[in-house]
């Protein structure tokens, strides 16, 4: 099993798509069947047996991702359904955020600051298989949801705030997918995963270190006017 990601701390980061992948198992109550149907009427039967490890991919958006979408308006859920669960596939689209902001276009002649203002739709993917069911609903929260979106304006959103959450059928999905195969169960070699440009979470904040420096360097007078 992968231990390092027990703890449900460690992310995966796309720099490209600035969206996270947390792969991680979690003891989940077990489906519904004839054997616990069975062990439910039996007093003395052990609690624990209504629950089983599950493989979990939880998916959201970094602090950076954030910043370049503005205000959080709506989250719509594709192919809703009446039921809670969505089987999606790889690279499939789960949600869209919808969003507005402000961007600075130009300054006048007075060398006042003009703004601009935007709308947009951030799509967020799955990159593995599996079932969808849990979303995020108006609060901020993790939660099941059979709406298709928020009628709340500015959905207060974080970088540790779970979108959605996919069931995984296994835990050779979960390695093919991200990448993670050393003795130690470590992450060792992103770019051995199907995932494109996945990196870990350190390496993610150095690149964006690195970026905003150049941006701000780009942005800066010469000097030489």
């Amino acid at each position: 099993m992968l231990n390092a990601f027990r703890s449900g701390t460690k992310k995966l980061i796309s720099p490209t798509l600035h969206q996270w992948y947390r792969p991680q198992q979690l003891l989940m109550p077990s489906p519904p069947g004839p054997s616990n149907k069975k062990s439910n009427n039996n007093k003395n039967n052990n609690s624990n047996n209504h629950f089983q490890l599950q493989w979990v991919v939880d998916i959201g958006i970094t602090d950076r991702g954030l910043d370049d979408i503005g205000d959080i308006n709506s989250i719509i859920v594709r192919r809703r359904r009446n039921s809670a669960d969505l089987v999606v596939k790889r690279h499939e689209t789960v949600l869209d955020v919808h969003w507005d902001g402000h961007i600075i276009t130009t300054a006048d002649e007075l060398y006042h600051t003009v703004w601009e203002n935007v709308e947009g739709v951030t799509s967020i993917q799955t990159p593995i298989a599996g079932t969808a069911v849990v979303f995020m609903n108006d609060g901020g929260s993790v939660a099941p949801s059979t709406t298709s979106h928020s009628r709340r304006r500015s959905i207060v959103v974080d970088e540790d705030t779970v979108l959605v959450r996919i069931l995984v059928d296994g835990e050779d999905d979960v390695r093919e997918c991200f990448g993670f195969v050393n003795d130690s169960k470590e992450v060792v070699d992103a770019a051995a995963a199907t995932v494109d440009d996945l990196v870990e979470e350190g390496e993610y904040l150095k690149m964006m270190m690195q970026r905003t420096a150049e941006e701000s360097s780009s942005s800066s007078p010469s000097g030489n006017g």
